[in-house]
């Protein structure tokens, strides 16, 4: 409805504004100040926006330290894990080693003179 025919029909309805219902003049009123209005609105809507935003930037910040915390835990435990693989090869070597040196030396012996 443009705002021509709401005047046309309003005429037509009442024969002065103090006939209307107070809802029709609550309705007279917001149209009357659409402009400020929808102003108002957009104004309001990208207020909304801009939380929004540094709610979702906050989100996704506090997700990637998370993922940061849980990477270098992993890594510090697959470290600490290689390390004491390593640490029972050796000590595995040098048991092996030393139950076995006089067999080894004996092979040893009888491949030089052979």
């Amino acid at each position: 409805m443009t705002q021509e025919s709401f005047i046309k029909w309003f005429d037509e309805t009442y024969e002065n504004a103090n006939d209307a219902p107070e809802s029709l003049n609550i309705k007279i009123e917001v149209l009357g100040e659409k402009e400020s209005t929808q102003q108002y609105l957009d104004s309001f809507k990208e207020h909304l926006d801009n939380g929004i935003s540094k709610c979702e930037k906050e989100i996704k910040s506090r997700i990637s330290e998370e993922w940061k915390k849980i990477e270098e835990k992993v890594s510090r435990d697959q470290h600490k894990r290689n390390r004491m693989i390593v640490e029972q090869i050796i000590k595995t070597t040098d048991k092996f080693r030393k139950e076995n040196e006089g067999y080894f030396f004996k092979l040893r012996e009888e491949y030089d003179e052979g």
